[in-house]
Formats: C-alpha cells, sequence, structure tokens
C-alpha cells in the first residue's frame, strides 16, 4: 500500500530577532501558537500535527506545550528551516507536508481540507493559496502550502 500520509509542519521557535518569544504571544490569554494548534486540529484531512521546533534550550517550552496539546514535535537545526523540514518529514514518514509557520495567526481549517484534496487529486508536486491569486481575496494568515516529501 502506497502511504498517503499528510503531516501539517508548525514551524515555531522562540529565537525571533524583530519580536522574541512571539509565538507565546497571548491573545485573549492563549498563546499564539496554541490557537494555531487549536485551529489546525479541526481539520478532517491531516493525519499528524508536528511542531518543528529548534534544539536550543530556548526552545524546551516548545516541546512541553506540543505535549500538553498533545501532538508531536521535531527538534532540527535553528538556521536551515529546509534541513528541519526534511528531517521532520522523516522522522515521521510524511509523503504530503503541509508547511505553516507558527506567525500565521488564523489557519483556516476548512481551507485546509480543501488544499489536501485539490494536491492529492492534481498530482502535482506544490500547492498553495498563500499568494493572492486570481483575486481569491484571502487575508493574510489563513495561508498553507503543501508539497509532496520527493520535492524536497
Amino acid at each position: 500500500m502506497i502511504s498517503k500520509k499528510c503531516v501539517l509542519i508548525i514551524q515555531a521557535r522562540t529565537g525571533s530577532i524583530r519580536f522574541p518569544r512571539k509565538v507565546l504571544a497571548k491573545i485573549n490569554g492563549i498563546t499564539l501558537v496554541e490557537q494555531i494548534i487549536n485551529r489546525v486540529k479541526r481539520a478532517k484531512k491531516i493525519d499528524e500535527i508536528v511542531l518543528a521546533t529548534t534544539k536550543k534550550k530556548e526552545d524546551d517550552i516548545l516541546c512541553r506545550l506540543a505535549e500538553k496539546k498533545k501532538i508531536s514535535f521535531f527538534r532540527g537545526s535553528e538556521n536551515d528551516l529546509v534541513d528541519r523540514y526534511y528531517k521532520a518529514a522523516i522522522h515521521f514518514n510524511a509523503k504530503f507536508i503541509l508547511r505553516l509557520p507558527a506567525d500565521n495567526p488564523i489557519p483556516e481549517p476548512k481551507e485546509y481540507d480543501r488544499l489536501i484534496r485539490y494536491h492529492l487529486q492534481s498530482e502535482k508536486d506544490f500547492s498553495s493559496n498563500i499568494c493572492n491569486f486570481k483575486n481569491n481575496g484571502y487575508p493574510d494568515g489563513i495561508g498553507v502550502e503543501i508539497f509532496n516529501f520527493k520535492a524536497i
């Protein structure tokens, strides 16, 4: 049987230079990254959610948060994001990878499911709803990209 596993990888770290600990900033008493996790958990076509962070001690808090939210986590390179995705995808046996930065505050679960359906039917290597394409009217913050593991 050919694997069709869709893994959503949320890239997160606390070492932002412009806004340190941005992913832990609170909105209505809940951290930004928890808000994101709560929303993407409602998507029906995602097989596994992984919080991909760095190996730095300061990001231990993100691993504890992932455990609290009952999602997987992966620790990798701080500066080589492609390597972090690649190794996380291997570790979790992903056939399809959804990429979500943890500062994308309002992911829309139904839109994620729609994009996954489209991607699987299209047989393309990469699909996205991030850019304003054909005046789709999508606001910043709901977008996601999906790509095949082989495209890495």
